[in-house]
């Protein structure tokens, strides 16, 4: 559930990368949420994803897969119950 305190910021030089509007919501989530951290990789799951931006989770892994084939991100997934 998105916490009503939670924010991500779409930085200048994310609107350069050729994405949808969708895309780039997913996009700036991921990266809002590693950007900082250690080892730079996003805990949440595809669900949060998909609620952030409105959409279903099967269109979240659609998305996931254009963004590491365009090299934005590295996949490493892990499954829980």
């Amino acid at each position: 559930m998105i916490n009503d305190k939670s924010n991500i910021h779409i930085q200048g030089w994310m609107m350069k990368l050729g994405l949808n509007l969708t895309e780039l919501m997913i996009y700036a989530t991921i990266y809002s949420f590693t950007n900082g951290t250690s080892d730079h990789c996003y805990r949440g799951s595809a669900m949060y994803l998909g609620e952030r931006s409105q959409i279903q989770k099967r269109s979240v892994y659609r998305i996931l897969n254009k963004l590491e084939k365009k090299g934005l991100i590295q996949r490493k997934e892990r499954y829980i119950n």
